[in-house]
């Protein structure tokens, strides 16, 4: 598994990461007194935070195949494989190749590869940065990271939650199936910024928080039925998680009155029977109708 990543990222490193120290990907200046902000709601902090991730990631590709800074076998090589697997795994494109001569891609334009992009940071760098075989062979990398997260801050769960907002809001006015979103399709432009389980369940989350039932049922059902493959969730977990979603939904379901409902319902009480909620209407698409006629 590893010398297929190996190959991959020898790639990466010698023909499309060169184009990143001659394009706009340069780090920008940053303003001194700016102690904190929300990547989620800055596309500016979030460029300059994608920027610093670009240099990052080209020291961490040249010292993972340099063996005596991160040797095999080690705690510090397995924390990098993590990180740089995420990365070249939602980096933006389809293949590494359509990166070249396209370096105008910005993650912080696509709120599903934004939030890989921030959960990467937040979940897998700490391990990799607060080594001290890091520092020790990276210290003025280190430094560098330090200095731009004392200006800008560490990113929070208030981004993933906030970017999982803009996910669920897209879902909702384009009526888009969560799978197409977990592909990395929001548009016409497709990414390989595509969602695991992990990231379905914390989309689900802030649906069931906010009380939006239809999306909250179906990111739960995609998330288990992703973690099935990449192992990075607990079905059972999911599948309890899912149950209490379809409960909360019928606990405020009233048939009665469906159509005086806020539209984040479906259009009956939904069963436990694996996807049933597919075979549902959501309301939200009948006052559509009703208002198109």
């Amino acid at each position: 598994m590893e010398t297929e990543f190996l190959l991959q990222i020898l790639y990466f490193t010698f023909v499309t990461l060169p184009l990143a120290t001659t394009s706009n990907h340069r780090i920008k200046p940053m303003n001194q007194w700016k102690r904190s902000s929300i990547y989620a709601l800055s596309i500016s902090d979030l460029q300059n935070l994608e920027n610093l991730e670009l240099t990052l990631v080209q020291v961490l590709t040249q010292g993972f195949l340099t063996s005596n800074k991160f040797p095999i076998g080690s705690k510090i090589r397995e924390h990098v494989h993590r990180y740089l697997e995420d990365y070249y795994e939602s980096n933006g494109y389809i293949d590494t190749k359509d990166g070249i001569g396209k370096m105008d891609f910005r993650i912080a334009l696509n709120p599903i590869c934004a939030y890989r992009l921030i959960w990467r940071i937040k979940f897998l760098l700490q391990d990799v940065i607060f080594h001290n075989q890091f520092f020790r062979h990276f210290g003025s990398v280190s430094r560098r990271i330090s200095y731009f997260f004392k200006q800008y801050c560490w990113p929070s769960m208030d981004d993933l939650e906030s970017l999982a907002e803009k996910i669920l809001r897209i879902q909702y006015v384009y009526d888009l199936p969560v799978e197409q979103l977990a592909k990395g399709w929001i548009s016409t432009l497709h990414t390989n910024c595509t969602l695991k389980s992990v990231h379905c369940y914390e989309i689900f989350k802030v649906a069931a928080k906010t009380e939006q039932f239809t999306s909250a049922i179906e990111w739960a059902e995609l998330a288990k039925e992703i973690a099935v493959t990449d192992k990075m969730s607990s079905p059972v977990f999911l599948a309890f998680s899912l149950w209490n979603a379809i409960e909360k939904h019928n606990q405020e379901f009233e048939d009665d009155m469906k159509l005086e409902l806020e539209p984040l319902f479906f259009d009956r009480n939904i069963s436990h029977v694996p996807y049933d909620s597919k075979n549902a209407t959501k309301i939200r698409n009948i006052q559509d109708d009703e208002f198109k006629e």
